[in-house]
């Protein structure tokens, strides 16, 4: 189980043998590439929530919003699909009387699959209410 912390997401995930080249997007050598997937998929998902959380968001830009995320997370490597969804419940429950409220945790859920050296993993971000607090996991993993 991953935290919302880019920290802990890339300690996590990279078991200390995934680390990038800094002048270089491709893994450096050594260590599994499913590893390294998941250290892909961990930095995506952990960018997704530092950049937008905190956004103004209403019923007019939801839509968009999504759409822009999904689409910015697409642009990186490795990367072969993305979904975002925006809980339109929630959002509903948040609105200022002004009609817009923040981008917050508990609205965000992403899916994120990204393609290593052969090597695919499907990640997600959710909220998870018993524990209050946003929760980044992988949930498939292609090791053929």
């Amino acid at each position: 189980m991953w935290s919302h912390n880019c920290r802990k997401c890339v300690y996590d995930l990279c078991r200390l043998d995934t680390t990038l080249h800094a002048d270089t997007v491709h893994p450096k050598p050594g260590g599994d590439s499913i590893s390294k997937a998941h250290f892909e998929a961990g930095i995506k998902l952990g960018a997704l929530f530092h950049q937008f959380v905190g956004v103004p968001i209403s019923f007019e830009n939801v839509e968009l919003l999504e759409k822009a995320m999904e689409s910015c997370i697409k642009l990186q490597p490795f990367v072969v699909d993305a979904k975002v969804k925006i809980d339109r419940d929630k959002l509903k429950e948040k609105l200022s009387s002004f009609g817009y409220t923040s981008l917050d945790a508990e609205m965000l859920s992403a899916e994120v699959t990204v393609r290593v050296e052969g090597k695919e993993v499907k990640a997600v971000l959710r909220w998870d209410e018993i524990l209050k607090y946003p929760i980044m996991e992988v949930v498939h993993e292609d090791r053929r």
